[in-house]
């Protein structure tokens, strides 16, 4: 046997397999997406091989999601005062109810306010919010053939940026360790929790022990689910758009424009999710002023002026 054939006859028995536990993941109610999503598969290739094995996808029923998960999703973003994003909640319940999910079941505690005979919803200030989740991650940005990482730290309720730090070569435990230490140092508030992705510099002894010592705890995304970081990478593309019309020639050049671009992104520019405040003012005001704006003192009038009397 050639090594094309043994390859074949490998792809074969692993296809096997996973039809075999395919089906009995399907006796106990499992839905197919959910098992993709387990076994790290992709569903067309395992449409594909269904419809190889002549079994119809239309007969499949519609799994709806569990009332005793979507309850659960729903504490969970009482708990954290709605900070948690969908995609977070459905990482905490271990992809069991997908993010779309989250956000319909979380949807019916907005409040609510007819206007005439339509429904409007008011969106919840951000100011009145805790701030209990970080996130971090890195790029690449490139001059002249020479690749720099630029390794950032996120608040995702306030989209603040934290910290930052340029790098000319690719962020190890140490770098990440100490961004976090920095920011720790510059700030006094603390999350709940510090996303990341699966690298394994999030993995190691001087990162965990830095969370250890704050008292914070870690959370990794899913595996090949962007959309578990996706506050951090939509803010990442704001910054290497700023850094990409700069167009910095050296390296010092593209310090500055990073420091540049982050105050922008920090203190100049509104964001529309935070009801038009910029992410420095939902970061730093407190929430008394925030929620009381109608009792700030108004300088006096003048009295009106009498009118005079008719002779």
């Amino acid at each position: 046997m050639n090594k094309r054939a043994r390859k074949r006859q490998v792809r074969e028995n692993r296809k096997k397999l996973f039809l075999e536990a395919w089906h009995e993941a399907k006796a106990e109610g499992v839905s197919l997406s959910s098992f993709c999503r387990d076994y790290g598969l992709c569903r067309n290739n395992f449409y594909r091989w269904l419809r190889e094995k002549g079994e119809a996808l239309k007969p499949y029923p519609i799994r709806r999601v569990d009332p005793a998960l979507a309850a659960k999703a729903i504490r969970i973003h009482r708990r954290y005062h709605g900070t948690w994003s969908g995609e977070t909640i459905s990482l905490a319940l271990r992809g069991r109810i997908s993010p779309w999910s989250v956000r319909k079941a979380v949807r019916s505690l907005e409040p609510n306010v007819n206007v005439g005979n339509s429904r409007v919803s008011t969106p919840v200030s951000h100011s009145a919010r805790r701030f209990p989740l970080w996130a971090t991650d890195w790029t690449e940005f490139k001059i002249a053939r020479s690749k720099f990482f630029i390794l950032l730290l996120m608040d995702e309720a306030s989209r603040f940026w934290l910290g930052h730090e340029i790098l000319a070569h690719c962020p190890n435990s140490f770098d990440v360790a100490r961004l976090l230490a920095q920011a720790f140092d510059r700030y006094s508030s603390r999350p709940l929790a510090v996303k990341s992705d699966r690298a394994q510099v999030f993995k190691s002894s001087p990162w965990l022990e830095e969370l250890r010592k704050q008292k914070v705890l870690p959370r990794l995304s899913r595996p090949h689910c962007p959309t578990d970081q996706a506050v951090i990478e939509r803010g990442i593309r704001e910054v290497k758009q700023w850094l990409r019309v700069l167009a910095p020639e050296n390296p010092e050049a593209l310090r500055s424009a990073l420091d540049e671009g982050i105050f922008m992104l920090n203190f100049l520019k509104p964001k529309v999710v935070l009801n038009g405040q910029t992410p420095a003012a939902a970061y730093f005001t407190p929430q008394k002023l925030q929620a009381e704006p109608e009792k700030r003192i108004s300088p006096p009038t003048a009295p009106p002026l009498s009118r005079p009397r008719s002779v």
